[in-house]
């Protein structure tokens, strides 16, 4: 392989570590002790300076408690500054540490008075830019590379001079820097201490994560049932567990739901089918009259008819399950929504003698799909007519309730037992038979699409039985107009 090639290869392979992402605890670690280093320095910075503060604090009050100390000396030798030099020379000269100097200056900064003699320390410059009681930090060449300096101005014997007292910083600085040097040199230590602890602490942070890894991996292969446990700490794991559970049980609810849906739709799919199967094969068995033939194509036609509206259903409840938009909104004018669905059925109700009667409150206008709407109250009147007897009565009223439309179908039918009350919406359901004379003829989808408008419409729809008495439908309609 040539060095062209491994260059490339290696520089691959550099890429694909750039872009592989770290696992979160190996980021929990980074990010814990890089912020521990962080407060680490900025800790250390805020005391270094602190001390800073403080020591040149120290240095200013001694330097200022000095200065007047030494003039008052100078007052005591009534302006003599040769006896004042000679005693403030030999006080000073005592002192085992050579880090501090008195000078007295005429107007023009010439020196008059010092208590080094051997001009140990850097030169002061003359314009210090001290025009009263002040002070300054001079960095020079030298034995002192730094040095405080305070300059007052005083009167003596009736001569304006200035007093001057200056201090090396030497030591100071020393100190400063082994301090430093002391912080610098435990950095390492405490980043190594907080990448450690980071760790320890990101494992045990993500141990409940861990956990919860292991539950989801056991409910993969056994979803039935198993959730995710809850430890009761209430904090933000739990409150994800809580989540995903809930998730869990709707996902369940509607794969269950799906099962049924499906196992259901094949059932109601596959009568039609037997049955034109069957027709088609006695047809075939033996000769058969032209009236015969007709009559097997007339009981295939409903098939087909029936076979088509189911299909037409399911597709119209997937496209609601799917959240599609099957709404066409418009202004719907309710008097005509039910003069509408009084024509359609009116044929059907003196054909079987029933008593039919549709009124609405005048005027009332709401926001709707009017075919929707239409199939909806058809599909409630249809079945009100199915299951009421010769003789019988179904009533249709609308009313208007505050910002909702509120319409009701009730019937004198044979009514619906209570324990079939809470199924009677859920798809193909058909639990009470007295109500099912015409099965054949239906979808069993009619209530589900029922209620799939009414929630479309942003309402609901509520079914009461009174056994053997009758049933009334409840619908409610959010208007917007």
């Amino acid at each position: 392989m040539s060095s062209e090639q491994n260059r490339s290869s290696q520089s691959s392979a550099f890429g694909r570590m750039l872009r592989s992402s770290p696992t979160i605890r190996t980021r929990l670690t980074l990010w814990s002790a890089g912020m521990i280093v962080v407060v680490y320095l900025v800790v250390a910075a805020i005391v270094f300076f602190g001390q800073v503060w403080l020591v040149q604090a120290e240095v200013d009050a001694l330097l200022q408690g000095q200065l007047e100390e030494l003039v008052a000396r100078v007052y005591e030798h009534h302006g003599n500054l040769d006896e004042a030099q000679r005693e403030i020379r030999k006080e000073l000269g005592r002192r085992n540490r050579r880090d501090f100097r008195f000078r007295v200056l005429d107007g023009n900064i010439h020196e008059l008075l010092t208590s080094d003699p051997e001009q140990q320390f850097p030169t002061v410059p003359e314009n210090l830019g001290l025009e009263s009681d002040g002070f300054a930090t001079l960095s020079a060449e030298g034995r002192y590379p730094h040095v405080r300096v305070h300059r007052q101005r005083v009167l003596v014997e009736g001569r304006e001079l200035w007093a001057e007292v200056t201090y090396s910083l030497d030591q100071m600085y020393s100190n400063l820097r082994h301090y430093a040097a002391l912080w610098l040199a435990t950095l390492p230590l405490v980043a190594l201490l907080a990448g450690v602890g980071g760790s320890l602490l990101a494992r045990r942070s993500l141990r409940p994560i861990a956990a919860m890894i292991a539950d989801a991996k056991k409910i993969e292969g056994d979803p039935s049932g198993s959730r995710i446990e809850v430890r009761g700490t209430e904090d933000e794991l739990d409150q994800l567990a809580e989540t995903l559970n809930r998730m869990l049980e709707r996902i369940e609810g509607h794969v269950r739901q799906i099962m049924q849906f499906t196992a259901d739709a094949s059932h109601e799919l596959r009568s039609p089918l037997a049955a034109l199967r069957g027709a088609a094969e006695v047809a075939l068995m033996r000769p058969s009259s032209a009236e015969e033939l007709r009559t097997v194509l007339e009981n295939a036609v409903e098939q087909y008819d029936r076979l088509t509206r189911i299909a037409e259903d399911l597709l119209l409840l997937a496209r609601i399950d799917a959240r599609e938009n099957v709404l066409r909104l418009e202004a719907v004018s309710i008097d005509d929504l039910l003069q509408n669905a009084a024509d359609l059925y009116a044929a059907v109700a003196e054909g079987r003698n029933i008593d039919m009667t549709c009124s609405s409150t005048a005027g009332i206008v709401m926001e709707g799909d009017s075919g929707r709407l239409l199939q909806l109250i058809g599909n409630l009147i249809d079945n009100a007519l199915k299951n009421t007897p010769t003789g019988g009565r179904v009533v249709v009223l609308a009313e208007q309730d505050t910002n909702a439309v509120v319409v009701t179908v009730d019937d004198t039918g044979s009514g619906i037992a209570s324990h079939h009350l809470p199924h009677v919406f859920d798809r193909f359901y058909r639990g009470d038979e007295s109500r099912n004379r015409s099965a054949g003829s239906g979808t069993g989808l009619g209530l589900s699409i029922c209620k799939a408008i009414a929630e479309l419409h942003g309402g609901d729809i509520t079914l009461t039985g009174r056994e053997g008495g009758g049933t009334k439908v409840r619908v409610r309609l959010h208007s917007q107009k």
